[in-house]
């Protein structure tokens, strides 16, 4: 859609979070501008101005007009007595090189307990704020994600609304969570399916684990009630359950487990108490380490998984959303909601990927935009050993 060129691309971000679509980009584009972000939600706006203090906040997506937006980066704009300047008069020229957001999917989800009412509900229904930001602002790129198992009904109609089709990429094929998101762009045709493999959830844990994020006597006993006997009376689609034996990464909510050694469950924001929606059986733990479990009548070695943790399953570094990593794991922010933003976040590897195909036009025409390649990147953290062997 659009080949490489020294000027710098603005871009405007909406439905923010803590910038996962923008670390994405940045990897690409070093030399983007933001011109501005929407977020409502405090703690992610402080977040994403930490990592980018220049950026303006609009807050309420709602109030984002043309002539806002060009009058934040366009000094003829701002000084004209009139809306805009006379260059961009016309409404059918660009106003800006990019516009992305990952809008809202709450009711697009299954995950809800209640009628999916799509765009009929309170937070799903600012997607046509992106719809017609579009229309006024005419950027060159526009990126839009949303949960990959909306219906599909839904996703027609977006991919009317915006006139292109949508393109679905799971985030296990970067990192190893399950997390199948669609994202719907005018240059959708440059990007080919993903098939490469992510790598095993074991290799994406910390070394060393903390001994607070062991889940106690008490959690042990909720976490029973609440996956084996709540989830697995009312549904057989529960995979796994809090049984001995059984090495997974499981989501409290869904009460989906997969496999230790492939790939995790996926990261919600969701979170009703201390004990997060990610847990991990860890057979690394020691026999001192792990609590007991009266209703099961024996040691289970369940943990939460760190900060750290979730930040990997999502193409994150600590440091890409605090200044050091100590800041990152300070009291500022406790767990609860720095995971709860992370569930929100659009994973970084996966846009990377999508805004590589857009603007790396050099690699993609060569051939040189090897998806093994690009990704082969080693995490920083040293490899676990299987405590067994």
């Amino acid at each position: 859609m659009t080949d490489e060129t020294n000027s710098q691309i603005k871009y405007l971000s909406l439905f923010s979070g803590i910038g996962g679509f923008e670390h994405g980009l940045l990897r690409v584009k070093p030399e983007a501008v933001c011109i501005g972000f929407s977020e409502i939600a405090k703690r992610a706006t402080a977040v994403y101005k930490k990592q980018w203090p220049q950026a303006h906040a609009y807050g309420d997506v709602c109030n984002i007009t043309r002539s806002s937006v060009l009058r934040r980066y366009c000094e003829r704009c701002a000084e004209s007595d009139t809306s805009v300047c006379e260059t961009h008069a016309d409404p059918s020229t660009a106003a800006i090189d990019l516009l992305l957001g990952g809008s809202p999917c709450q009711d697009f989800s299954p995950a809800r307990t209640d009628e999916r009412k799509g765009f009929e509900g309170k937070k799903s229904c600012l997607m046509m704020e992106f719809f017609r930001l579009v229309n006024e602002l005419r950027p060159k790129v526009f990126v839009l994600e949303n949960i990959g198992t909306m219906l599909a009904k839904d996703a027609i109609r977006i991919d009317r609304q915006l006139k292109c089709g949508h393109v679905s990429v799971d985030a296990s094929r970067f990192t190893s969570q399950s997390r199948v998101r669609h994202f719907w762009t005018n240059a959708s045709e440059q990007i080919p399916p993903v098939t490469r493999k992510g790598p095993a959830f074991r290799e994406m844990l910390d070394a060393k684990v903390d001994a607070k994020e062991i889940l106690n006597t008490c959690e042990l006993s909720k976490l029973y009630h609440r996956l084996h006997v709540k989830k697995y009376n009312r549904t057989r689609h529960c995979k796994g359950g809090i049984l001995p034996h059984v090495k997974t990464a499981t989501n409290i909510f869904t009460g989906l487990s997969y496999s230790f050694k492939k790939k995790s469950a996926t990261l919600m924001r969701s979170s009703s108490n201390r004990t997060t929606n990610m847990l991990v059986y860890d057979d690394r733990l020691s026999y001192d380490e792990i609590q007991f479990c009266s209703e099961t009548n024996c040691r289970l070695p369940w943990r939460r998984m760190s900060v750290a943790e979730c930040h990997r399953l999502q193409g994150f570094s600590i440091s890409e959303t605090a200044r050091t990593d100590a800041e990152a794991l300070d009291e500022n922010l406790n767990r609860r909601e720095r995971v709860a933003m992370l569930g929100d976040a659009v994973c970084v590897d996966v846009a990377e990927y999508l805004f590589r195909y857009i603007y790396d036009s050099t690699a993609r025409n060569s051939g040189q935009l090897s998806v093994s390649r690009m990704f082969a990147r080693t995490l920083e953290k040293p490899q676990i050993c299987d405590a067994r062997q």
